[in-house]
């Protein structure tokens, strides 16, 4: 029996201010409220965000756990499918 692949949920940061972080998802994939999610900067780090709520038109609105510093528009999301 071959091996499943897990379909990993991306999506891309649409907006950041201070600790709150906007991610839009493909229609259908928005992950759960209290889910986690992970960004990783460019400098290598990787911060966890927690999903506060959905705020229409496939976005979500995040709380980050960590500094925002160097986040940038169009940074790729992965939701984990867990709570932080």
């Amino acid at each position: 029996m071959a091996p499943t692949k897990s379909k990993t949920r991306d999506g891309k940061v649409s907006q950041v201010i201070g600790a709150v972080v906007d991610v839009e998802f493909p229609p259908g994939d928005q992950p759960e409220l209290f889910e986690a999610l992970e960004v990783s900067t460019q400098s290598g780090r990787v911060v966890v965000l927690e999903v506060e709520g959905a705020i229409g038109d496939n976005v979500v609105r995040c709380i980050a756990m960590d500094a925002t510093d160097g986040f940038r528009r169009g940074d790729k999301v992965v939701a984990t499918g867990a709570p932080i």
